[in-house]
């Protein structure tokens, strides 16, 4: 591409923009604008501004929608965005954005070093990349060029590399003086990366047209090669709406099953959102638990609204307007329960509410009246059993208990035996005044007689 005149690009290396960019070197262009490297007269600190050319600014539509989106990409907090920190025109009529500066090479340069990129490196950049294109499209914004240049590699301060997506907000439009080209005629965004529904009309596609783009980038990076190759636009056209993509044979089945669905001809069939392609890269990238956190990250994002940061449908279109956010999956299946029967359930509240309103006014109205007698038909036949009188049940009193008293017995006083030879008379105790005679044997064999006193002898 031939060099641009300060004319065309409408700067030049030290001018002073609105008094406190100045231009220190023009580093690219595109098919609508140039980005230059600029200093903050006051702050001292670097930024990247981008401009629209002089030679587009006959078309309006471009201008107000360079505006629109560029104000939408001020929206944009993703850490994998371009940061936009400042909006406006210069010389009146020149639209330009300011962006932070990064230090690094973009994606394509880096494939042209390497060819192919090791697995879980590639697998963290898209995902990556995948965060950032959630949000934009969150906010109705789709990006329609997402291509390898456009994904800028830096690095954080401990080392790790980071992506960052450009040209966020920058509308594809055709090149040149010559407005009298329909919407139709014109091609916005890269053939190469470019989804079957994108080359057959640029305005009617959502944000499945950038997994389509974002698919052929991840084919790119495992491979070294793209999944399409032509001469010509007209062919690749021909090759990416009837062509099967060129077989990958340096990645593993398991990822390959999902590069092929983002590369699906049917919209339908690939993946309907970014955190849905994001959950399929999980397993393959080098800290899953990151991952995992990433895409929990871009499904909450997605659940927003498909409108634009200004509550008005995006000229890039609504992004999520067809695809939808689906659960996140898991092993567990259970079967669907049968509806509740409430009605019984609401019958009987209903029918306590009722009696218990009927009781409160009922009470209500009677108000402090004392209450009417019983009907005297009632008493003849209500008979109430006899009141039966209990006797009280006499209680016994104790008796003290007297200790037994213990009386002695006299000693019985017996009288001296006299001992006879031959028989023996005695009075025997408790025989009364009866005689008791006895024969007691002598040491000679005579008797001898006992008898007691007051015995006749």
């Amino acid at each position: 591409m031939p060099p641009l005149s300060p004319s065309d690009v409408g700067v030049d290396v030290g001018h002073v923009i609105e008094g406190k960019y100045r231009v220190d070197a023009i580093l690219g262009r595109g098919g609508m604008g140039v980005v230059v490297a600029c200093t903050h007269l006051t702050l001292g600190e670097r930024y990247a501004l981008k401009l629209l050319r002089r030679d587009v600014l006959t078309d309006h539509d471009s201008v107000q929608r360079f505006i629109r989106e560029a104000r939408a990409a001020v929206k944009l907090k993703s850490e994998h965005v371009a940061k936009v920190s400042d909006v406006g025109t210069y010389d009146q009529d020149l639209p330009y954005m300011v962006m932070e500066y990064l230090e690094g090479q973009d994606m394509g340069e880096l494939l042209e070093e390497r060819h192919t990129l090791a697995i879980p490196w590639a697998t963290d950049m898209t995902l990556q990349a995948c965060e950032a294109l959630a949000e934009a499209h969150s906010l109705g914004i789709v990006h329609r060029d997402i291509k390898p240049s456009n994904l800028f590699v830096t690095w954080r301060p401990d080392g790790a590399a980071m992506v960052k997506i450009l040209d966020f907000g920058i509308s594809k439009s055709p090149v040149g003086t010559d407005m009298k080209l329909t919407q139709t005629q014109s091609v916005l965004g890269t053939p190469a990366y470019m989804s079957p529904e994108q080359m057959r009309s640029a305005h009617m596609v959502d944000s499945r047209s950038d997994i389509w783009s974002l698919g052929c980038v991840l084919y790119e990076m495992l491979e070294g090669q793209r999944p399409f190759e032509a001469d010509s636009f007209s062919e690749m056209c021909v090759k990416v709406a009837v062509d099967a993509p060129r077989p990958m044979e340096k990645t593993p089945p398991e990822l390959v099953a999902v590069v092929m669905r983002c590369l699906h001809k049917q919209a339908d069939l690939r993946f309907p959102t970014m955190a849905d392609l994001g959950r399929a890269l999980v397993q393959f990238a080098p800290n899953q638990a990151h991952a995992h956190n990433l895409v929990e990250r871009m499904t909450r994002t997605l659940r927003r609204s498909a409108l634009g940061w200004d509550g008005e449908a995006s000229l890039s279109l609504p992004a999520v307007s067809r695809a939808r956010v689906q659960p996140e999956v898991t092993d567990k299946i259970e079967a669907p329960k049968p509806p509740r029967r409430k009605w019984p359930w609401e019958l009987g509240v209903f029918g306590f509410g009722a009696i218990a309103a009927a009781l409160v006014v009922v009470l209500l109205s009677r108000g402090g009246e004392a209450p009417a007698p019983l009907p005297t038909s009632f008493l003849e036949y209500a008979k109430l059993p006899p009141v039966v009188q209990m006797k009280p049940v006499p209680v016994p009193v104790p008796v003290p208990v007297q200790p037994p008293v213990v009386v002695e017995a006299p000693a019985p006083v017996t009288e001296p035996v006299k001992i006879h030879h031959g028989r023996t008379t005695g009075h025997a105790p408790g025989l009364g005044s009866a005689a008791a005679t006895s024969d007691v044997p002598t040491p000679q064999g005579d008797a001898f007689t006992v008898q007691h006193p007051g015995q006749n002898k």
